[in-house]
């Protein structure tokens, strides 16, 4: 038996569904992420908090780019 829908509607509905569970780990991820980061920035000087701050400024824009990029040009 064939999973999908008609014609042409293949694999697209597992597809959705596999975007939403990456983006729900992606969200956990970061989010456990910054809680550790925050744990760890009580011993950070100010100058590391910076640097720190600015890599994770930088990776987030990084990261649109390339989706934004990904969007544009399949």
């Amino acid at each position: 038996m064939k999973r999908g829908g008609g014609q042409g509607g293949g694999g697209q509905a597992g597809n959705a569904g596999n975007r939403s569970l990456d983006a729900v780990m992606v969200g956990a991820v970061l989010l456990i992420g910054i809680a550790g980061v925050l744990v760890a920035a009580e011993s950070m000087s100010r100058d590391q908090r910076i640097k720190l701050t600015a890599g994770a400024v930088g990776g987030a824009v990084g990261l649109l780019v390339g989706y934004g990029g990904g969007k544009l040009w399949p």
